[in-house]
This record gives structure tokens, sequence and C-alpha cells, in this order.
């Protein structure tokens, strides 16, 4: 069966009335990415009996489901397969426990594998351990040394707890034993998360309904996510961070091949137990296997990075977009960290701590025509001089000061062009002049934040074009105040260059600010984000930028309030407004605020002073 995730529609590629199909595998004759192009090699068992015989491997086309092949296999009571190069390992679960063989699809004419019949594999694990699943350790070379196999303990008295055991394919020595890893479990698939090195076997718990992750190192294991009211849960693939599962309703084995019987397709977000996808599906019984097969030839046991594949560029999944995808009605109870495709504020506060947190999630991208009239606005018609000539700027739209010097010695080389800004407590919104004068040519990316967030436009607290001059740096820093966990901070890429980098300070990692992540000793994760690109970050991180190129990168910042910000609390500046950071916001005239603008501004000098006796330049 195909599911399609855009729609939710489903089709049947292939039908029996006896086989329960398996393990599968990729064909990789054909072009990577194209399903239409794409065929699968299939375990067939033409029974569900750990006594009986009748197993084949079929090779089925994905576009029309028609049977290429046949091949008979030796194996009992088989489950999964995997294959690693021209390796192919199937669990022989009624016998030898694993049979190994070499295996070469382009022998179209003739049986395209053959069994290694000296492999020390066949015997390392009994019938009694019931092997079931695998997770073959791929090495850079291609090649595969070691291999976890997860077993269900069936032995009369024990408890039907399962477990992982690392083996050598070589030799067949069993290296380790994680024990009592789930109940009934299934699947093991590699998965890491994003900004870290380790890589955790991705589970399930299937007798007690629970998604779950185990650190290989420890066998300690951690359950992601849970509904106990699904049912049994077997098939699991990992695709862009999200973990596609399926359910069933608990029955007894023999009635898992009922015609009737439809099950559940789940869709959760690893980082943060987010479920975002759920679909019924008409299996006519249980769901043995979820596989991408046009993806990845290893996506029963590694996760696959995005939808992109080779050159065929499938459009990323990275927001479940309305329309897209539609969300369990109860998403907002099971999520703690994301509120559809954005972070949730309670993200940036209790959540912090929560090990692969998200500090970015991406919104979505804006169109290239609305790009360019940002860029034509921005620097044609408007000119530099809304960031660069103060006069001007004092005179034509509004401006604050008392955080000057601050801005100085965090943000040297960085100019701002001011729409909306907002006290440290977030209880009052200051709408600049030059807000109407830009809005026409902001208003699609406007439109489309406020839309994926579900808000208007009197839930914008904070917005700023800030350009960043070549060879500029945005220090490490956290942003402080009472705006910053009660609002999300989204950015749209206006202008970069392939030398900027976005560096968040990722948590378990070697805390060095001076570092550059580039030798992968430093705390630092480093993302370069393209023109048109919109995203939320997460800026109670500890976070900097670094503009290494010639050229100048330029965003448009959003803070957004989930609070909407009433007339009495959205206030209009005019021309020559000064808002005076230092005495509770208020507003002035600049002729009212003389002094204390001249004592920000001599701040600022004493700053640059400073930094030059260090030897450190201006930036500019």
């Amino acid at each position: 069966m195909v599911l399609n995730l855009d729609d939710g529609t489903d089709r049947v590629l292939q039908s029996s009335t006896s086989d329960v199909y398996y393990g599968a595998v990729t064909d990789t004759r054909y072009s990577a990415g194209l399903l239409e192009e794409q065929n699968v090699f299939v375990v067939a068992r033409g029974h569900n009996d750990k006594d009986a015989a009748d197993e084949r491997l079929l090779q089925v086309s994905l576009a029309t489901g028609s049977t290429f092949q046949s091949i008979p296999l030796p194996t009992t009571f088989a489950h999964d397969s995997v294959r690693v190069g021209d390796r192919m390992f199937i669990a022989d679960t009624g016998d030898k426990g694993i049979r190994e063989f070499v295996f070469d699809e382009f022998k179209v004419s003739e049986k395209p594998m053959s069994e290694v019949v000296d492999s020390k594999l066949q015997g390392v694990f009994t019938t009694r351990e019931h092997v079931n699943c695998f997770h073959p350790i791929i090495k850079p070379d291609g090649t595969v040394e070691e291999m976890w196999v997860n077993l269900h303990s069936k032995s009369p008295g024990e408890q039907k707890t399962s477990k992982a055991c690392l083996v050598n394919v070589d030799t067949g020595e069993k290296i380790r034993c994680l024990d009592g890893i789930s109940s009934g479990g299934h699947q093991l698939v590699g998965w890491s998360p994003p900004g870290t090195v380790t890589e955790f076997l991705v589970t399930l718990d299937s007798n007690n309904s629970q998604l779950c992750k185990i650190d290989p190192e420890t066998g300690s294991t951690d359950c992601i996510w849970t509904d106990p009211g699904l049912g049994f849960l077997k098939g699991l693939v990992i695709i862009d961070g999200v973990a596609y599962l399926g359910a069933m309703p608990p029955v007894a084995r023999k009635k898992r091949k009922d015609k009737t019987i439809k099950s559940v397709v789940v869709g959760v977000d690893l980082l943060t137990g987010a479920e975002v996808f759920r679909k019924e599906v008409s299996t006519q019984g249980i769901i043995n296997q979820i596989t991408a097969p046009w993806l990845s030839p290893h996506g029963t046991f590694s996760a696959i990075d995005d939808w992109a594949c080779g050159h065929n560029q499938i459009q990323r999944r990275t927001s479940w977009l309305p329309g897209r995808l539609t969300p369990h009605p109860s998403i907002d109870k099971r999520n703690p960290l994301l509120s559809k495709h954005y972070l949730s504020l309670s993200s940036k506060t209790e959540a912090r701590a929560k090990e692969g947190a998200p500090y970015q999630v991406h919104i979505g991208e804006l169109e290239k025509g609305a790009v360019e009239r940002i860029q034509k606005f921005l620097f044609e018609e408007r000119g530099r001089r809304d960031f660069e000539d103060m006069d001007w700027v004092h005179t034509n739209n509004a401006f604050y000061g008392g955080k000057s010097a601050n801005l100085e010695l965090f943000k040297p080389g960085v100019k701002s062009v001011l729409l909306k800004f907002s006290d440290q407590a977030a209880t009052t919104a200051f709408e600049f002049p030059w807000y109407a004068e830009y809005k026409p040519a902001i208003k699609p990316w406007l439109d489309m934040v406020l839309d994926a967030y579900g808000l208007t436009e009197n839930h914008i607290i904070r917005l700023q074009f800030a350009l960043m001059t070549p060879n500029a740096q945005i220090m490490p820093h956290v942003d402080v105040g009472a705006w910053v966990p009660s609002s999300h901070r989204i950015h749209l890429v206006v202008t970069a260059n392939p030398d900027v980098r976005f560096g968040v300070l990722t948590k378990g990692t070697a805390k060095d600010p001076e570092g550059d992540g580039a030798d992968g000793t430093s705390g630092w994760s480093n993302t370069r984000i393209n023109v048109g690109e919109t995203w939320e970050v997460n800026n109670l991180e500890t976070h900097k930028v670094d503009n290494l190129g010639p050229g100048e990168r330029v965003h448009l910042i959003m803070d957004l309030s989930e609070t909407a910000f009433e007339a009495e609390n959205n206030i209009k500046l005019n021309k020559g407004d000064y808002i005076d950071t230092q005495d509770g916001y208020k507003v002035k005239s600049f002729d009212e605020a003389q002094d204390a603008f001249e004592a920000d501004q001599e701040k600022v000098a004493k700053v640059i002073r400073e930094r030059e006796a260090k030897g450190q330049g201006t930036k500019n």
C-alpha cells in the first residue's frame, strides 16, 4: 500500500489472499527519488505460522504493483530484511536466526541472490529469542561490520521483554546486549538530533503503545510519545525528523490478517513528541513495515534526512503548513515544544533543558518575486540613508535611546530600520512612522507569517530590518526582557552571502564561545540559511552571527506575541518622536530628549574608543 502524506489518500499496490508482507529493500537500479521508476524487494510469507514454509522474495514495481520476480527463500517464519551494498540479511526467525545472502539485482534473468552458506551469523540466536529486526551500522566506506539485532524473549517463564544485541556480522561474536528495552518491541532506526553526533536507536514498544529512543552506549530508554488507545504499534520510518509509525487494534495473532482491520499511521516529531499527522488506512490486516524506498535504500533502519533525493528535489516538508498535513485534534495536549509548525513559547522557558529541544524551525519560503520587491524597495526606492543617515532618521522616523551603547558593544557593524518596537515588559508596542511606508512592500511576508501562526497584525510587537556590514559580528548573547519568552522571533533572509554563519551554542557539547564549530570540538552549531527562507529561532539560547564575507547580510526580523495589543497598548509614534528606554519608555519630542540623547551617544563613543584602544578596530 502507498500512502500520500500531502492529501491523505492511499492506494493498494499489491494484494494477496494469503501472503504476509514483511521486510523491504530497495532495488537500486532505478533513479533515487522517483517513485514511479522504483522497484522494491519484499519478503512474502504464505502464512503467519513459525512452523510453515512457502517464503519468497518478491521484486515489485512501486508504480504498478506488478511482480517481476518471485525468488524462493530457505527461511522459516522470515521477518525483517536489510541490505548494505551487496550484503542482504534476512531474519530467519523460525530456524537459523539470521541468514546472509550476496545480492545483485542486476542479474535480471537469473537468481539475483545466493546464500552465504558459511555465514557465522547462523545459530547465533535461538528460535526462542525470536529474531525480529536489524540495524546495521554502516561504516564511512559504505560497508558493515556490526549490526544491532532486536530480539523478543519467547522462553517459557520469562517476561516477554525485548532486548537488542550488537553482533559482528563477520565473526558472529555477540559484543554486548541491552536488556529490557521494550515489551514486544519492533524496529531499530538510527537517528541523531540536529546539531549532535549522538545516534539514538528509535524503537516501538509495541505492547505499551510507545515510541521510544535508546542510547546504545548506556542502554537507557526515553519514551518520546504514547497513545494507549491506539493498541499495537508496528512499522517505522523517520523522514525529516518525523517518525511515521503504524498502529492497529489489539487482536490475537491469528486475526491479524482479518480483512476488516483498519490501521492508523501516525507522524510524531522526534524532537518534541508532537503528533503532527494521523490517518486511518484500510490495510486489511496489520502493518508490518513502513518505508520510503525511493528516498533511501536504508530507510527501514536509518533516518532519512529530508524529502530531497538526488536531482529530484522534492519540496522539503519542514513545516506541515496548513493544507499539507492536518494535525491531530489533540496536538496541543501532546505538544510541549511545537505548536503546529513553529516553536511553542514553552520551548523557550521550562523546556529549554530538554535534550534535543529545537533552537530553530523552518517556517516557509517567500516567493522569489516578493523577495525581489522588498530588495528593490529597500535599496533602490528608499536608498541607503534609512540605514546610514541618522539626521534623516531622526527627522523622518521615530527612534529610541538608552540602549545604543549596549548595541554597539554586542552588535558592532549592525544597522537597523525600526518599524515596530516594544517595552521590555511586552506591555506596550510602538508603531513607527515608517511602518506605513514600508508595509506595502513587506505585506506578502507579513501575510504569510501571520497566516502560518494564526495571528493578526496587532500581535506584532517588534519589526525591523537589520543590516550587517561586511566582516561584522553579532557577539554571543542571549536576548533579555519579558518580551523574549512571550514572543516568537522570526527572520526573513532578504540578502545574504555564502560566508554568513548563524551559530547557536548547543547543549551537551563543549561550551567554547570562541570556537567556530568547524573542527567538531566547539559547542557551536552553525547554520547557513538562504535568501527568501523564513525561520523562527529560540533567542533565549546563546547565539551569534558572523558575516565573514565581503557582502552585506540583511534580515527582516519580527517578534510576534500571542497576545493581541489593542489600541491603548499599541501607540502610533510621530516623526521625530524619541522613546526614552531609561525613563519608563516615555515618548518624548526630540527637544525634550536632547540631554538623554547626547548622554546616550557619549556612551557609544566610549565603547568605540575602548574597542579601538584594544586594537580591535571599529566594525563598519
